[in-house]
């Protein structure tokens, strides 16, 4: 919150409203990587993958999935440490270089989706199996 002294605002003769945003740095790492990785495609939850996805995944920023989704060092990092720590632990013990990138690798998601991958490239409106929203609920819910 940006605060006034108040003897700037009693020297003033005006009443001045304090502006409720967060100060510099203080943004969540939620928020940040929300903000960020939600700007080009779904915020996916940090839980579908394990912590050596988002490690190698966040690592080579500079060439996200064909594009340049780099991000000064410092958010990075906060945006890392956040999938690290929210990431699944329900797979299997694996180095950085095998770990998946994709959701879509993943054995458990294969078998919710299997008959699903036909027709994901088949439908325009859903085009891509990494398109969650083209069968799924966007709110935090991946029902049908």
């Amino acid at each position: 919150m940006i605060r006034f002294p108040k003897a700037a605002t009693a020297a003033a003769g005006c009443l001045m409203l304090a502006i409720a945003l967060p100060a510099a740095g203080q943004q969540t790492a939620a928020e940040l990587a929300t903000q960020e990785c939600s700007a080009c495609h779904v915020l996916y939850p940090p839980s579908f993958l394990p912590p050596q996805s988002w490690q190698r995944i966040t690592s080579t920023l500079d060439q996200h999935f064909g594009e340049d989704a780099s991000l000064p060092e410092d958010q990075a990092a906060k945006i890392r440490d956040y999938l690290v720590a929210h990431a699944s632990s329900r797979f299997p013990t694996m180095s950085v270089d095998q770990a998946p990138l994709r959701i879509s690798e993943l054995s458990w998601f294969k078998g919710e989706h299997r008959r699903l991958f036909e027709r994901a490239r088949n439908d325009p409106a859903i085009g891509s199996i990494s398109n969650c929203g083209g069968c799924h609920r966007m709110d935090g819910y991946y029902e049908k």
